[in-house]
């Protein structure tokens, strides 16, 4: 019997007090129907029922203060109404173009489930080498052990300002990193540690960078959310969400002006596109057939909102033909099955055949940022998606094909862990940045 829970309305809240219930006991209750109203010190919150069902029981009343994660009520879920089942079945014949096995009549899916392995595999046998197959999987191992190094100095106060994790989508960031030329150029968001090491970015030059020491990628300056380092490529991860975009056409515009070959990828994620940049850059990108590739990590939630609530469409993907350019679904969990549709899509705009916007269903293995410990999500959710690590995923296939066992998978590990190790004790003796570099690197008009 599910429990409605006082939700983490982010920052630093603690609790809330419940200001009114909008549903009664004994009243028939669909997901997603406003069921009570939460006062935060930021604002006042419609609280939604997370699953469909009758409401049996009010926990706290009006007036009550609740801590974060407290009861507030319960819903039987044996009484769910008729109307809180959908039957609608979304096409799916515009979003096949790069990935030849997928079927074009697919069976509906819930968004809060990972896809179908075998509806979303671009193609059949091995994508990457055994070369490329180890350097991808000890990537992946290095991102997930940073970042995990990284939560904790950020929870020992070393790491100033906010941090937010990739766990989970490392696969996104390095397959596409193996599809990826010298010349070509990324922009990312503020999740972007992910695809900073994918492209070559030094565990020590990343940790000392969200350390704030000066000899960090930007001297110390950028932090968490605006890793850059143009030598390998990453023009910068941006903290205003979808801004990354318009900065990914400059870059193609300038490769297409003196056609270098070079593509620009620009990331983000599905909250982005629904912001007017999202569309503006997909729009302009078209009409100049600019060599650019749009990837959206759907990670499924934006902030603390789960996408369906805030998207009207189930795939980003559909929204290429708005714009007459392929959109393509792809497993963000399979490292393999990135590259080869990011190989695809960057192998037609090298060509001049414009853009493609490819949807990589992922998912984050943590909160959105800082202390979320992600409440809002529906139970065993993350368990499902677990199942489908992407680290393991690449481990399993590479054993199936003999390149791989688990002592030599255990010693990826154990150098991984040395490496992030050696990189956050690097970082931490190295000095901050001394105060005068407050006014270098900085452009004055006057």
């Amino acid at each position: 019997m599910p429990d409605v829970v006082m939700p983490n309305m982010g920052f630093d809240t603690q609790s809330g007090r419940l200001i009114e219930w909008q549903k009664q006991p004994g009243e028939a209750v669909n997901k997603g129907d406003v069921i009570a109203i939460i006062e935060s010190d930021k604002a006042n919150v419609e609280l939604e029922a997370t699953t469909s069902g009758v409401l049996i029981e009010h926990v706290v009343q009006p007036g009550d203060e609740v801590v974060v994660g407290a009861v507030l009520a319960r819903i039987d879920e044996a009484s769910t109404p008729k109307s809180a089942v959908s039957t609608a079945v979304l096409p799916r014949a515009a979003i096949t173009e790069f990935v030849p096995n997928m079927p074009q009549e697919a069976p509906p899916r819930s968004r809060l489930t990972p896809p179908p392995h075998d509806m979303v595999r671009a193609g059949g046998g091995a994508a990457l080498d055994l070369t490329a197959r180890q350097t991808a999987l000890q990537r992946m191992l290095q991102i997930r052990l940073a970042e995990e190094r990284i939560q904790e100095l950020f929870l020992q106060n070393l790491i100033r300002g906010t941090t937010h994790l990739a766990i989970g989508q490392e696969a996104c960031a390095v397959g596409t990193a193996a599809a990826l030329l010298p010349g070509d150029k990324v922009t990312c968001t503020y999740r972007g540690h992910h695809h900073a090491v994918a492209l070559g970015m030094s565990l020590h030059a990343m940790i000392a960078e969200m350390m704030g020491k000066a000899a960090g990628a930007c001297k110390g300056k950028g932090g968490s959310m605006h890793m850059t380092d143009a030598q390998i490529g990453l023009l910068g991860a941006n903290a205003i969400v979808g801004a990354q975009l318009p900065i990914a056409l400059g870059a193609a515009l300038t490769a297409q002006i003196k056609r270098t070959g070079s593509i620009a990828v620009a990331f983000f994620g599905e909250g982005a596109s629904n912001i007017g940049a999202f569309h503006e850059a997909l729009n302009m990108a078209a009409v100049w057939s600019l060599p650019v590739l749009f990837i959206c990590e759907n990670n499924l939630y934006g902030e603390y909102s789960v996408w369906s609530k805030t998207t009207p469409v189930q795939d980003i993907a559909v929204r290429a033909a708005a714009y007459a350019m392929p959109g393509v679904i792809v497993d963000g969990q399979d490292a393999e099955a990135v590259y080869e549709v990011v190989k695809a899509a960057g192998d037609r705009a090298r060509a001049g055949d414009g853009p493609s916007l490819i949807e990589c269903k992922t998912y984050r293995y943590r909160g959105h940022s800082r202390t979320d410990t992600a409440p809002y999500r529906p139970a065993g959710e993350l368990d499902e998606w677990l199942k489908r690590d992407p680290i393991m995923i690449l481990k399993r296939r590479m054993m199936a094909d003999g390149q791989l066992d688990e002592d030599e998978f255990a010693e990826m590990t154990h150098a991984a862990e040395v490496a992030v190790t050696h990189a956050v004790e690097w970082a931490s003796a190295a000095p901050f940045p001394p105060v005068e570099e407050l006014y270098k690197d900085v452009y004055f008009e006057g």
